[in-house]
């Protein structure tokens, strides 16, 4: 392939390897496969409503294809079905960039339902939008190097820097959430809308859930081989793409069921 050098060595995984990459991507596949169901319905249902695409619908469509892409990539290779190259794993850097960016962006769209202004979701958005762009742009420069074995000072970098940068995402992802819980209690609940409490317990509930999926990404680094975690993050992002299909289900019940307080876009 382009770009691999002629030391360039092979990962063959394991038969126990194989047994759980092989789970793994049955279970996101089931996960593709209902998530499909779901975001086409609630695209349907918004789009019956507001006779314009929005961006939700966008973000949760490209959530579940880039997902659904990533998933196959890392099955191929893990496989050997697909030689490594630098078209393959820069591929494989741009379909993670967007995922990574569209469920940071979904989570700061349920968010601009209870921000006190569009300017504060204007800084948001486009402030967490620069900080991931700029975390991948590193990913690019230290990831595919190390993939292709230019060099061992690259595999050293990637090893401390990929932890890094998925704990930086975690904190991303607690942070935002955490500032969802705290506009509904202190935007609706203190206010005496008792109703919006269920959501506020699903939402700590659910941190605890996407918390526990991006642990279980840096967890899954210390396999013999760095491919091996990247089979289970498609997993993990398409958990975290059913949790806010889910809170989206929530909030529009909630709304619907006892009068219009949120400009429901779900």
């Amino acid at each position: 392939g382009t770009l691999v050098p002629p030391w360039y060595h092979i990962f063959i995984p394991s038969c126990e390897d194989m047994i759980i990459v092989s789970t793994i991507w049955g279970v996101s596949l089931g996960l593709s496969g209902l998530g499909l169901v779901r975001v086409a319905e609630q695209s349907y249902h918004q789009y019956k409503r507001k006779r314009k695409v929005t961006s939700y619908m966008v973000f949760t469509w490209l959530e579940l294809i880039s997902s659904t892409i990533f998933g196959g990539l890392a099955w191929g290779i893990l496989r050997g079905n697909i030689p490594p190259s630098f078209e393959v794993y820069f591929g494989v850097v741009i379909i993670w960039s967007i995922q990574v960016q569209c469920i940071i962006q979904i989570i700061i769209n349920r968010i601009a339902l209870l921000a006190p202004s569009p300017t504060v979701i204007h800084r948001l958005r486009w402030g967490i939008f620069a900080i991931i762009a700029l975390i991948n742009v590193a990913v690019a420069v230290i990831w595919i190097p190390t993939w292709l074995q230019i060099g061992q000072t690259w595999t050293d970098i990637n090893t401390v820097f990929d932890r890094v940068e998925k704990v930086i995402f975690l904190i991303l992802d607690a942070g935002l959430n955490c500032y969802f819980v705290y506009l509904v209690r202190s935007s609706l609940i203190q206010y005496g809308l008792t109703k919006y409490t269920l959501l506020f317990r699903f939402n700590i509930a659910m941190i605890v859930v996407s918390i526990s999926m991006d642990v279980m990404i840096i967890s899954m680094m210390s396999f013999s081989s760095s491919l091996m975690y990247c089979i289970f993050h498609p997993l993990a992002y398409l958990v975290k793409l059913h949790i806010e299909l889910s809170m989206a289900d929530l909030i529009a019940r909630i709304v619907k069921a006892r009068g219009n307080q949120l400009d429901c876009e779900c």
